[in-house]
């Protein structure tokens, strides 16, 4: 897996087929650490897609890294996959983003980004300024985090999310499941549950949380 993914981003494109209901175990950092910390995953910069059915990606070591970073230039397509295990710990972008540090655009699709830890900001998913993000069908749960226990939106980022759940998930500052710039008077304290209907926004003009 380790190697398909640095082939897929030295050619700028890649899928990759997971085995059905298999545990993939990150047990060291792909290569040397960037400027925001080590990866489980080699850093996606190309166009990336990974599908399973139950298939998961977890870290399984005692040395800290988080699970997958996405580039600025990168997009990162996650179906059927469960991303775990992530730790980060550190200041800035090297302590946020336990299971996955997007500063491109990130998709998930019936996945789940559980029982990760972060230092900082994103215990589950830390968007970085510029970064899109969307679930789909997706849960982020059981996380913990410095700020934003479940998912950190920063300025100018974007998260969408439409029939999945941001839920149980645990921080130490003043703000649970999602922390985002935007004004939070539509987010429940503790929970944040995403739904086909009724709407529910909370927009800025420095970053936004959205679920169609």
């Amino acid at each position: 897996m380790i190697e398909q993914i640095s082939e897929a981003s030295t050619r700028g494109w890649g899928s990759l087929l997971l085995a059905s209901g298999c545990r993939y175990e990150l047990t060291a950092p792909a290569g040397l650490a960037g400027p925001n910390g080590a990866n489980g995953l080699p850093a996606i910069t190309g166009n990336d897609t990974i599908t399973g059915t139950r298939a998961s990606i977890v870290r399984d070591a005692t040395t800290p890294f988080r699970v997958a970073e996405v580039g600025p230039q990168g997009s990162l397509s996650l179906n059927g996959i469960t991303v775990s295990g992530g730790s980060v710990t550190g200041d800035d972008g090297v302590g946020s983003g336990g299971g996955i540090l997007t500063a491109g655009r990130l998709l998930m699709v019936t996945s789940r980004v559980t029982d990760n830890t972060a230092s900082r900001l994103g215990g589950g998913i830390a968007a970085l300024s510029g970064a899109t993000a969307r679930l789909v069908s997706s849960t982020v749960s059981d996380n913990t985090g410095g700020d934003g226990g479940g998912i950190s939106v920063a300025e100018s980022a974007t998260l969408t999310a439409n029939a999945g759940a941001i839920r149980d998930n645990t921080r130490s500052s003043p703000v649970g499941d999602c922390s985002t710039p935007a004004p939070r008077s539509s987010m429940a304290p503790r929970s944040w549950r995403t739904r086909p209907s009724p709407s529910m926004a909370a927009e800025s003009s420095q970053g936004s949380v959205r679920s169609p």
